[in-house]
């Protein structure tokens, strides 16, 4: 990590050999970059299953409305002397079969407007997708920021244990008071809280993230790396006439509320029609064509209500499409602006102030070993190089949160 890269350096000579030891044995180790965690995420079935499932159920219901309707079988059976037997000389026999058809082209309005569905639902997994790669890249950088702040503190304290036991040395030799000596135990006594907070931060972004990609995904890591300061948002391309696949879900969803709509308007009803044979006698010697048709008068419910209530549903649709359209539009280039102004603060902040900050702990710890300053000074020194790399951090990391969420307006064209 680049924050990890700035702040190790600044290591004890015996705890820079440890960790080439250590790295040495452990090279083999996997680590864990942004692009695996979002492959993981991507991967794992449970998300998939979230992600793919509402299309299934979409493209079921346009094959549910493309099917035809199964026709009716009927049968019936009638006799003056007795239902069945020889004797039933009289009895007349009736099988038919009868399918209802559209004339009105309401079913053909239904299955364009399931279509419509079937597209508002691959724009919504393209959407769920980008939703699940946008928190995939949080999570991560949530352990990357959670290890540099760590590391940031273990440094702070790893220099105040040195202050105290120059201190307490000067101390000794009639150089520094006991106030002093208590002073630095106190700000180092601080420290341990401190760090029992950052761990603690730290086990709960890992947690986070392997909720998402799978524990057994996580526990594989050995290292997580990557860069808290993010490329350039041109990096993700010009997406400026690409419709947001938010947007162009809600548009297909108000297209299929329109054919709704229209649907319901069509008050002609379903005729049935039907044909068949009819027997006479107990054998069946004589027989009969039958033809049947049925038509529902709408004389009372033309569908009023059923038309009303699609008209406002369709009407909502469309408002909340270009609500959200305009809305989503004005934060993508919003985003666009902030996460090239955090970037250039963030990389600013890091060449010149973090840079200084190292300079002026180093300056500091040097120039009291040497007693050219005293040790509220030197306190004061390591203190100010720790916010600033504090500082340092938050500043990558808020440049980028907003190069992600641009991105995840800005999808890739999946």
């Amino acid at each position: 990590m680049v924050f990890r890269s700035f702040l190790l350096f600044k290591k004890p000579i015996a705890a820079r050999l440890f960790a080439v030891i250590y790295l040495s044995g452990t090279a083999q180790a996997q680590v864990m970059s942004e692009d695996d965690a979002v492959s993981l995420a991507l991967q794992r079935p449970e998300n998939l299953a979230v992600i793919e499932a509402p299309v299934e159920a979409a493209e079921g219901a346009l094959t549910s409305a493309r099917t035809w309707r199964n026709p009716v079988f009927s049968y019936e059976r009638e006799g003056v002397d007795g239902l069945g037997g020889s004797a039933a000389e009289g009895a007349e026999s009736f099988y038919s079969l009868q399918r209802d058809f559209d004339i009105s082209g309401r079913r053909r309005l239904e299955k364009r407007s399931a279509g419509a569905n079937v597209a508002a639902a691959k724009f919504g997994a393209v959407s769920a997708r980008q939703r699940l790669k946008a928190e995939a890249s949080r999570r991560f950088y949530d352990v990357v920021a959670a290890e540099a702040q760590l590391e940031r503190l273990r440094i702070l304290d790893e220099r105040l244990e040195g202050l105290e036991s120059q201190t307490d040395r000067r101390r000794r030799s009639g150089d520094a008071s006991q106030y002093e000596l208590e002073r630095v135990r106190q700000e180092a006594f601080r420290m341990q809280p401190m760090l029992a907070q950052a761990e603690t931060d730290l086990i709960a972004a890992k947690n986070r993230l392997g909720a998402l990609i799978g524990s057994d995904a996580l526990a594989a890591a050995s290292a997580f790396e990557g860069d808290l300061i993010p490329p350039l948002p041109s990096a993700y391309g010009d997406r400026a006439g690409q419709t947001i696949p938010q947007v162009a879900q809600l548009g297909a969803a108000a297209d299929a509320a329109d054919l709704s709509a229209r649907a319901a308007g069509r008050a002609a009803p379903d005729i049935t029609l039907g044909a068949g044979v009819r027997t006479f006698g107990a054998r069946g010697d004589d027989t009969g064509i039958l033809l049947n048709l049925s038509v529902p008068l709408p004389l009372f419910d033309r569908n009023q209500g059923e038309h009303r209530a699609a008209s406002a549903r369709a009407r909502e649709a469309r408002a909340r499409y270009r609500l959200q359209r305009d809305a989503l539009e004005a934060e993508r280039a919003s985003l666009s602006d902030r996460a090239a102004r955090l970037r250039a603060s963030a990389l600013i902040y890091r060449d010149g102030a973090l840079a200084s900050a190292g300079d002026l702990a180093r300056i500091a710890t040097a120039s009291f070993n040497a007693g050219e300053i005293s040790m509220f000074e030197a306190l004061d020194a390591l203190n100010a190089a720790a916010d600033t790399e504090e500082r340092a951090i938050d500043l990558a990391r808020d440049a980028r949160e907003a190069a992600i969420a641009l991105k995840e307006l800005s999808p890739e064209t999946e």
